[in-house]
C-alpha cells in the first residue's frame, strides 16, 4: 500500500486525562485546535456533534465534568474535525465504562463508512479485533503476523505475542 503525500491523519490518544477544576468545555477545547478560540466566529458543531453521537449541548460542559465515554467522544470530534483520511486510534476504550465501550466501537465503524475514513486501531482485545478489523498486524518487538484476523491470529501466534503461558484460564481444567 502507498499512502499518498500530504496525507491527513486525525489522532485520538489512549488517555488524556481532565482535572476537573480546569474551566474549559469541549467548545473552546476543539476552537484551540481551529485557532478561534478568541474571535467571535465560532464553528457550529452539530453535525459533528450527530456523527459522534453527542449531544451539542455536551460541548459547554466542563471537560472535567463529562463521562468518560462523553470525553472520548470530544477527543474523535477533536481528531475528525479536520475531515482526515486516516484517524489513528490508541486503545479507543481505555478508560470507558463497558456501556459505552460498545457504543465507541459502533461510532468508529460509522465513521469508517460515513466520512470513508482509514481507521489504524491499537488494540489488546482480540474480540473486538476479530468483529472490526479488516486487517492486523502483530507486533511483540518485531512483527509476529499481519493479515485477516481470521487467518493469522492463530495459537502460535497468540502464544508467539503474549507468551508461553496459557492463553486461556478455563476453572475447571484439571492440573
Amino acid at each position: 500500500m502507498q499512502w499518498k503525500k500530504e496525507v491527513r491523519i486525525g489522532y485520538v490518544p489512549q488517555r488524556f486525562e481532565f482535572d476537573k477544576y480546569v474551566p474549559i468545555n469541549g467548545e473552546e477545547l476543539l476552537e484551540l485546535k481551529n485557532n478561534n478560540l478568541f474571535l467571535s466566529k465560532k464553528r457550529n458543531y452539530s453535525e459533528l456533534c450527530s456523527l459522534v453521537h453527542l449531544n451539542p449541548k455536551k460541548l459547554k460542559t466542563p471537560i472535567g465534568l463529562l463521562s468518560a465515554g462523553e470525553r472520548q467522544r470530544i477527543l474523535i470530534l477533536w481528531a475528525i474535525q479536520d475531515n482526515p483520511e486516516v484517524l489513528l486510534f490508541d486503545e479507543p476504550t481505555s478508560g470507558v465504562d463497558v456501556g459505552a465501550e460498545e457504543s465507541i466501537y459502533e461510532l468508529l465503524h460509522e465513521l469508517v463508512h460515513k466520512k470513508n475514513i482509514t481507521l489504524l486501531m491499537i488494540s489488546h482485545d482480540l474480540n473486538i479485533v476479530y468483529r472490526y478489523a479488516d486487517n492486523v498486524i502483530c507486533i511483540n518487538k518485531e512483527l509476529i503476523c499481519h493479515g485477516e484476523p481470521q487467518k493469522v491470529l492463530s495459537v502460535e501466534s497468540l502464544q508467539q505475542l503474549y507468551g508461553e503461558r496459557e492463553l486461556f484460564y478455563h476453572p475447571h481444567k484439571q492440573s
